[in-house]
């Protein structure tokens, strides 16, 4: 069971409490908006905000529901302006809050509806259409919706039949309670596992994460997770060694030496096996496979310290994107940087031309 009285849970219910005293204003909790130009626009408070949305799941009552709405009404705007959108937990958990402490206040129902509205990911089925119907009759419902905005019931109209969204509530009403379990007792295994990554508890996560783990490769993808990368690549061999196809051991490989090159161990081994079984994945060059096997084999190489191995790791790369319909951005990138240790002049030359070539393509500019 995950220890909430202890870090880095404490800080979050210790937080609530100040919130609930007014000793803390919710601002902190707000949409604060941001931008980089590689995240575009986002909220800076996200985080944050999900981490006390969660305490709140365990421990909310019906005096947080002002704080509810302010936290709801943040996401919403978080989710509407987020260059990559999504819709994520915080949106259901805190809607599931607002229908057990918020009394059907028709402002909540126009708070479901723009949830549901945020973005392509929450009208696509991120965010359940199923809030919007569960507190009034389908009547009021489209009432309160004409009366705040006549396209918004004709988009409701046009995209759903209420009829049968209310006819299968109550199942969603029976199942929201064990996506979202509010009791502490019901948070081991899976729930804690996704908890404590939530929370930022690696120790948790790792403990929890390995209880849940029943095969390599459910361990290999906990441990990149994880960022425990030296731990992946054992695991990714195992993956390999049981692979049951040409695709599926290739695919394994690829893994192997993406965590290789992330631990900074020179593991020749998996290059090698690659190497000879690509050769057996049809249309290698013109998937995925290929392009990021050659990516991740061009990391390993500007990674390598032996010249020995290094040289080896550049040449087959090399050799690799050769044989490529097309190569990516992020994997020229890779290969400039394996080339600046093992390239000749020349091929340092070349890959900054493909690099800079690719990169107008894309931005328009250098």
């Amino acid at each position: 069971m995950l220890e909430m009285t202890q870090p880095p849970y404490r800080q979050y219910s210790e937080a609530l409490d100040a919130l609930r005293s007014g000793a803390r204003a919710p601002t902190s909790f707000g949409y604060l908006a941001a931008h980089t130009k590689e995240r575009g626009h986002y909220d800076v408070n996200e985080r944050e905000r999900e981490r006390l949305t969660h305490m709140l799941l365990l421990f909310g009552v019906a005096s947080d529901v002002a704080l509810i709405r302010f936290l709801l009404d943040a996401e919403i705007c978080a989710r509407a302006r987020d260059s990559f959108q999504g819709a994520g937990e915080s949106l259901s958990i805190l809607s599931m809050l607002l229908v057990e402490f918020g009394g059907g206040d028709p402002a909540d129902l126009l708070r479901f509806w723009h949830a549901k509205s945020a973005n392509f990911d929450t009208a696509a089925g991120g965010y359940d259409i199923e809030f919007v119907f569960c507190q009034h009759p389908v009547p009021q419902v489209l009432q309160i919706l004409e009366a705040h905005d006549p396209q918004a019931r004709a988009q409701l109209e046009a995209r759903y039949d209420p009829e049968d969204i209310v006819e299968d509530l109550e199942r969603w009403r029976a199942a929201l309670p064990r996506q979202y379990p509010r009791d502490p007792a019901q948070l081991e295994r899976h729930f804690a596992e996704s908890w404590a990554e939530t929370f930022g508890d690696t120790e948790g996560q790792l403990r929890f994460g390995l209880r849940n783990a029943t095969t390599p490769k459910d361990r290999a993808y906990l441990y990149r997770r994880l960022e425990r990368h030296a731990d992946a690549l054992q695991a990714w061999r195992e993956v390999a060694e049981t692979a049951e196809s040409d695709w599926d051991q290739a695919s394994a490989l690829n893994s192997a030496i993406e965590a290789a090159a992330l631990a900074g161990i020179e593991s020749i081994t998996e290059v090698r096996t690659l190497d000879t079984l690509r050769h057996k994945v049809p249309n290698w060059g013109g998937l995925g496979i290929g392009r990021m096997s050659t990516h991740a084999c061009f990391s390993l190489a500007a990674a390598t310290q032996s010249p020995e191995i290094g040289r080896e790791i550049w040449a087959r790369a090399r050799s690799w994107q050769a044989g490529l319909e097309s190569f990516t951005l992020v994997g020229l990138r890779a290969a400039e940087r394996a080339a600046k240790r093992w390239g000749s002049p020349n091929d340092l030359a070349e890959l900054q031309a493909a690099r800079a070539q690719e990169y107008q393509r894309i931005h328009g500019e250098e």
